[in-house]
């Protein structure tokens, strides 16, 4: 699914995604694609340093702090739309792309320079926590934006068509807010519980061969949670955003989309 979005982008048969935030989101598939890959080799021994230590914590950080730039993309397009336009240009995307994957490397290089299990876990949770502040608070605060410009609008004269063009937009924005809303409650739910326990086990020096029966399911049903995450942003977009849904029908089923 992932593949099928990031084809879709670059086909973009309706020409309407060359933008700040279809990057971000390619970005995100991206990088929960190579989640999702490279959880099929967790198990392989070869592969136990370069995934388990490196590229699966890169992908992971690069996915949820993806998530929180788009939150915050939105949030300056919408304050700030003059100034979005003119100073978040393709190459200014690029080096923020750039930036995202450097600092998602710091966990891994951590987990290279400093090797301590015990707080592995910790740091990673701390730094969840700081993010979905963040994710949360750009979130709000674009929010309070969007329902401030629509009330302006239902106090002019919407009879025009450039307040009926900034009303359209004002609601597809809203929308795409929303969807950005539910991928990261969805982060919430199906990652944190997963990370608790991981660290509880770590912090109590529990190996997963003395798990009793009980945990054992714990742990499988959480994992497969985590997995979750990773596997359905997507679908998620598709089935909510009028774009994507037109752009894959267009692509994979061949349908002709009038605007």
């Amino acid at each position: 699914m992932h593949l099928l979005l990031l084809n879709g982008f670059i086909k973009d048969p309706q020409k309407c995604f060359k933008n700040s935030k279809t990057y971000l989101v390619a970005n995100q598939a991206l990088a929960d694609f190579l989640v999702c890959l490279l959880f099929l080799c967790y198990y392989m021994e070869w592969y136990e340093l370069v995934i388990n230590k490196i590229l699966l914590p890169l992908s992971m950080c690069v996915s949820v702090i993806t998530l929180a730039s788009i939150s915050m993309d939105r949030y300056f397009m919408i304050a700030y739309p003059i100034r979005h336009r003119n100073y978040v240009t393709g190459k200014v995307v690029l080096l923020w792309l750039a930036c995202i994957w450097l600092l998602a490397a710091l966990y891994p290089a951590k987990l290279q320079v400093f090797p301590n299990q015990k707080y592995d876990q910790l740091v990673a949770n701390i730094s969840g926590v700081i993010i979905t502040f963040v994710t949360a608070t750009a979130c709000t605060l674009t929010y309070k934006k969007l329902k401030k410009q629509s009330l302006n609008l239902c106090l002019e004269n919407c009879t025009t068509a450039e307040n009926r063009a900034q009303g359209i937009r004002a609601l597809q924005e809203k929308r795409f807010l929303d969807t950005i809303i539910i991928i990261a409650s969805i982060v919430v739910i199906c990652v944190w519980p997963a990370s608790i326990l991981g660290q509880v086990l770590i912090l109590k020096d529990i190996s997963n061969e003395s798990l009793n029966p009980t945990l054992k399911i714990l742990v499988v049903v959480l994992t497969s949670m985590y997995l979750l995450n990773y596997s359905v942003n997507p679908l998620i977009y598709v089935l909510r955003l009028p774009n994507y849904r037109k752009t894959f029908l267009k692509v994979y089923c061949k349908k002709k989309i009038w605007r």
